[in-house]
């Protein structure tokens, strides 16, 4: 499971994910279009559980780099990998620095579902 960790600035933030290699981003305020905050499910053992993803639009691109259609989706077991309850924390962070910087969030109710890899189809 990828684990990430988000540090908030007036202006910017600093998404570092790590799954097989270690990635850090700077995402400037003025890139952002719109932050969705979306329920999903997670898989967890043998059975899969409630969870929510954040999913975060940038201009130029979906999401940015590894954006889908949706936005660049952060999860919130990716973030409380590191410490539990940091997601919460950050959820709340992302509120204020959308509210600081003009940036439209939408909380969403209809249920987020990663995209598939591949497709499969006659060649």
């Amino acid at each position: 499971m990828p684990k990430a960790d988000i540090l908030f600035d007036k202006t910017e933030f600093v998404l570092r994910m790590a799954d097989k290699q270690a990635m850090t981003m700077n995402i400037r305020a003025d890139q952002i279009t719109t932050i969705t905050f979306q329920p999903t499910m997670q898989k967890k053992l043998f059975k899969k559980v409630p969870s929510e993803v954040m999913l975060i639009k940038t201009k130029g691109g979906a999401g940015g780099p590894g954006g889908g259609a949706d936005g660049m989706p952060i999860t919130k077991e990716a973030l409380e990998s590191k410490e539990k309850g940091s997601w919460d924390k950050a959820k709340k962070q992302m509120l204020k620095f959308a509210k600081d910087n003009n940036i439209t969030v939408h909380e969403d109710n209809e249920m987020w579902t990663p995209p598939q890899m591949g497709g499969g189809g006659p060649m």
